[in-house]
């Protein structure tokens, strides 16, 4: 009796234990090898709002990325992890277009170093590019 007694209390002691600092498993995030119609692309620092005027696109195949946003093809090699998108060296074409393209291109290429991929899209603390 005595150590059914003891095994209860032993028992009942662990079963009220805390489990606040029990881990939960966080989603990865990663972009599959497929084509993305982008749908708006937000420049944070003038809180300026942009949309797809002529077939925005990014286009993911094996650990690269290519993008148009109006008129250059904007190209990079990526690595995914972590919930996020590192581009090396990314590059692109050079055609002169209208101001107002410039502008929405301008934004997207100096912020290619890393993006946190989020459930509709890219973001970081330069630009948000919301997929359709």
């Amino acid at each position: 009796m005595k150590k059914s007694l003891i095994l209860l209390s032993v028992l009942a002691f662990f079963g009220c234990a805390n489990t606040n600092n029990v881990e939960v498993a966080k989603e990865v995030k990663k972009l599959e090898n497929k084509e993305y119609k982008i749908s708006k692309i937000i420049v944070k620092d003038t809180n300026k709002e942009y949309s797809n005027s002529s077939n925005w696109s990014l286009i993911i195949e094996d650990n690269k990325l290519g993008m148009f946003v109006g008129c250059n093809r904007i190209f990079s090699a990526i690595k995914q992890e972590n919930n996020n998108i590192y581009y090396k060296n990314p590059a692109s074409t050079k055609m002169m277009c209208p101001n107002q393209v410039m502008e929405v291109e301008n934004a997207v290429a100096s912020s290619l170093t890393s993006m946190q991929i989020i459930e509709n899209g890219l973001e970081n603390d330069k630009v948000k590019i919301i997929f359709e």
